[in-house]
């Protein structure tokens, strides 16, 4: 007797924007599985019941879903740091925020690994032009203290950096200099670092 035919999955209509989107999360789930190498068309395709096709029709090539994928999640980091600056109301910025939200999109969900990808592939590198201006301004309002203030743009520039290094490069730093590379010492030198930034920015 032969097994009764499953009944076939419904066909699900997806706008292109809707389609887009779906893809690109199922390809950051991989990316924070992962790395850059987890993301394949083929295994997102199957994360998501529809053909390798559908994923090219939207992409046209891995690179470009890759490309695609640094300026998805660009755009949620600046969604993440417009918030965090959007409920400061009183002096002190929230350095320390900022910091653990940079931290998290490079080293926990490996976007600065995705970009070094795309580095070394050739791919454009025009990405994030202007994202952190948010940053520039609200350094800017700030009112420095000190005889001798920085430059909005050089701190925000070594904020950023900073926290895109840290997932590659940072517990070899830490280890070259004698701190170890326990995440309890991790988690010390971004807090110096936050008060760096906040020392440099009152000048």
């Amino acid at each position: 007797m032969k097994p009764a035919r499953q009944p076939a999955r419904p066909r699900v209509r997806r706008t292109p924007s809707e389609a887009r989107r779906q893809i690109l999360e199922a390809a950051e789930a991989r990316l924070a599985d992962g790395g850059p190498d987890a993301v394949r068309v083929q295994r997102i395709a199957a994360d998501l019941g529809v053909t390798d096709a559908a994923i090219y029709h939207h992409f046209g090539t891995r690179e470009r879903l890759l490309d695609a994928l640094a300026r998805f999640g660009a755009r949620r980091l600046r969604e993440s740091v417009e918030e965090i600056l959007a409920g400061w109301h009183d002096e002190k910025l929230p350095i320390s925020a900022l910091v653990d939200a940079l931290v998290d999109t490079f080293e926990r969900r490996r976007y600065a690994k995705l970009i070094l990808w795309l580095a070394d592939a050739g791919v454009a590198a025009d990405r994030g032009s202007g994202m952190f201006d948010v940053v520039v301004r609200a350094f800017a309002q700030r009112p420095a203290r000190g005889a001798n203030p920085v430059e909005p743009r050089f701190v925000a520039a070594l904020l950023v950096m900073v926290c895109a290094a840290e997932p590659l490069f940072g517990s070899t730093s830490r280890r070259s200099v004698g701190l170890g590379e326990s995440r309890a010492t991790a988690k010390r030198f971004r807090a110096w670092f936050a008060e760096a930034v906040e020392t440099l920015l009152a000048g």
